[in-house]
């Protein structure tokens, strides 16, 4: 009986917060990024350390708290250009294509209600992130996924859009790791 008194309680307690706002919508957000990886070569115990430049696009699904509060899941694709350099000064190029699936939190300008939100915002985030494997050097890495972290820092440039700034830090199985220091732009569909 007190589990029931106490789900009514938090029921009614969730719909009158939700009562003067907007609850859902959908938005996108597009990040550009400069990627530190650390990935596992095939068969073998040795770890290529690459670096590059990243492009991600994020579709969202947005539950609204208040004005200035918001709960995001998010999923998409990337590209990075990725650099490998090796001892003789010769430059490898190569495709890494990204999966990204998280959730996250975000406040003030962050929270893109498309309302009167504050001018500066941030967020917090974890999820996964699956990567294809690279050809370095005539050897092939493994594909890989790491789990993520993410802190990040937004200005309202216009509602519901905010530019930021974030660092994501990933690590996976047999050491690999990923950090991310980028630019993020979303934007959020609200009626």
């Amino acid at each position: 009986m007190k589990n029931q008194l106490l789900f009514t309680m938090l029921c009614l307690f969730g719909f009158a917060s939700f009562s003067n706002a907007q609850m859902f919508s959908v938005g996108a957000g597009l990040e550009q990024s400069i990627d530190i990886l650390q990935a596992p070569r095939q068969n073998s115990p040795i770890l290529y350390k690459v670096t590059g430049n990243g492009f991600t696009i994020l579709p969202m699904a947005n539950l609204h708290i208040n004005d200035n509060t918001t709960i995001s899941i998010q999923t998409g694709g990337g590209l990075s250009f990725m650099s490998k350099n090796n001892t003789s000064g010769e430059g490898d190029r190569d495709l890494l294509i990204t999966f990204p699936i998280g959730a996250k939190v975000s406040f003030g300008s962050a929270s893109n209600t498309g309302r009167e939100s504050e001018l500066f915002g941030w967020w917090v985030g974890a999820g996964r992130q699956w990567r294809n494997s690279l050809q370095i050097h005539g050897t092939t890495t493994e594909a890989y996924t790491t789990y993520y972290g993410e802190i990040g820092g937004t200005i309202n440039a216009t509602d519901p859009g905010a530019i930021g700034l974030y660092f994501r830090y990933g690590a996976g199985a047999s050491q690999t790791y990923a950090i991310q220091l980028g630019l993020s732009f979303t934007f959020n569909k609200v009626d």
